[in-house]
C-alpha cells in the first residue's frame, strides 16, 4: 500500500463498475487501483468517489487511510491530499462475513464507478431531492444538500429544474389534449438563488422550488414520462466550486382504499398517481440477479424492456438496492418501482 508504483502484475484483474468474481465474495480481498486525478487546479481540493459499493471496505490513498466505506446505495467521497499529478493509487480492503456470500450474492464490490473529483473550497457531499406534492396547477420539490467547506466562506447557491429536451409532450393520462414543449433555449421551470456563510466543515440546508403547470409524469398505462433535470451548483468569490445534477419525475403517489362500501375490500388498496388510480400488474426482480452481468446498463435495460413487452405497470427490487441505470430506465420507460430497504441501509 506504500507507493503508486507497487508491481500488481500477478494480481487478478476486476472491471469497475462491476462485481467481484464469486470465488473473492464472502471473505477478505485487497483491491488496488490507479486512479488519475480529474483536473489539476491551484487551490483545489480533490475527493475519492466510491458509488453503491455491496461490500465494507477500508479505503487507503497512497499508503495513507483515509476513511471507512460501508455497503449503502449512495455513493462515498473521501477527501484526498497531496497533488498526485501521476494519479493515486487506491487500497480497498474488503471486509464480507462469512455467510455473506451464501446470503447475498450482491456483496462482490461495487456496482457504481470508483473516480477523483475535484472541487474548490465547498463540495456538495450528499443531496436529496424530494417531490412533496404534483398536480396539474404546480408542483414543489424538496430539495436538502450537505455542504463540506475548507473554511468560512461566503457562498452563492443556485438552483434550477429544467424539463429535459427529450421529455416530448406535457401530458396528461392517456387520451388527454398534450401540448409539445418548443424546441429553444431551456429556460428553468423554476428556480432559487441564495446566499450563504458556510462553516469550516459539514453544512447541512433545505430549500423548496415551486413549478407553475409542470409537466406530470406518468405510468405507462397512463401518459407520457416527462423528465426535468435538477442542478445544484455552489460558487465561492463568484467562481464556481462544484455543481451536481440528477433526474427527477413530478408526481404524487399514494395508496387509496379499494372499496369503502365493499365488506369485502376492507384491508385492500389501490394505487393511485397523479389522483389517478391504477390496478398494478408487476413481477418481483431480485438485485442479487445482477451479480454477475457483466454490462450492468445493459442488463438494466433489457429487464426493465421485458417487463414493458409483459405489460407490467411496477418492479419490486428485493433483496438490495439494484444498480442506478435500473432506476433511470424505469423513470424513462413510465415503471413504478417498489424498493426493499434493507435495516440499516
Amino acid at each position: 500500500m506504500g507507493g503508486v508504483d507497487v508491481d500488481d502484475s500477478g494480481w487478478e484483474a476486476v472491471s469497475l463498475p462491476g462485481p467481484l468474481p464469486a470465488r473473492l465474495r464472502g471473505g477478505q480481498a485487497l483491491l488496488c487501483r490507479k486512479v488519475l486525478p480529474a483536473g489539476a487546479v491551484v487551490g483545489a481540493r480533490r475527493w475519492l468517489v466510491i458509488e453503491q459499493p455491496h461490500c465494507d471496505a477500508y479505503v487507503w490513498v497512497d499508503g495513507a487511510f483515509v476513511g471507512y466505506a460501508q455497503r449503502h446505495a449512495a455513493a462515498h467521497s473521501f477527501e484526498v491530499a497531496g497533488t498526485g499529478a501521476g494519479g493515486h493509487l487506491v487500497g480497498l480492503e474488503l471486509e464480507g462475513a462469512p455467510d455473506d456470500a451464501a446470503h447475498s450474492p450482491t456483496a462482490g464490490w461495487t456496482w457504481g464507478d470508483l473516480r477523483m473529483e475535484t472541487t474548490g473550497a465547498v463540495r456538495v457531499v450528499d443531496w436529496r431531492v424530494l417531490v412533496v406534492d404534483a398536480d396539474a396547477e404546480r408542483a414543489t420539490v424538496r430539495v436538502s444538500a450537505a455542504l463540506d467547506s475548507a473554511g468560512t466562506h461566503r457562498t452563492t447557491l443556485r438552483t434550477a429544474l429544467v424539463i429535459r429536451s427529450d421529455a416530448g409532450a406535457a401530458a396528461g393520462p392517456a387520451g388527454a389534449a398534450a401540448e409539445p414543449v418548443p424546441a429553444a433555449e431551456p429556460v428553468p421551470a423554476a428556480s432559487h438563488d441564495q446566499q450563504t456563510v458556510l462553516a469550516r466543515g459539514r453544512n447541512e440546508l433545505e430549500w423548496t422550488l415551486t413549478v407553475d403547470r409542470p409537466a406530470l409524469w406518468w405510468p405507462r398505462a397512463l401518459g407520457d414520462q416527462p423528465l426535468y433535470d435538477v442542478a445544484v451548483s455552489v460558487e465561492v468569490d463568484g467562481r464556481l466550486s462544484h455543481r451536481v445534477e440528477r433526474t427527477v419525475g413530478l408526481r404524487s403517489t399514494g395508496l387509496r382504499p379499494l372499496s369503502p362500501l365493499s365488506p369485502a375490500s376492507v384491508g385492500f388498496s389501490v394505487a393511485a398517481v397523479n389522483d389517478e388510480t391504477l390496478f398494478l400488474k408487476g413481477a418481483t426482480l431480485t438485485a442479487a440477479a445482477f451479480a454477475d452481468e457483466p454490462d450492468l446498463t445493459t442488463a438494466c435495460r433489457r429487464d426493465v424492456a421485458l417487463a414493458v413487452e409483459a405489460g407490467l405497470d411496477l418492479l419490486a427490487v428485493r433483496g438490495a438496492v439494484a444498480p442506478a441505470a435500473l432506476y433511470e430506465e424505469a423513470d424513462r420507460r413510465g415503471l413504478l418501482v417498489c424498493q426493499d430497504v434493507a435495516a440499516g441501509a
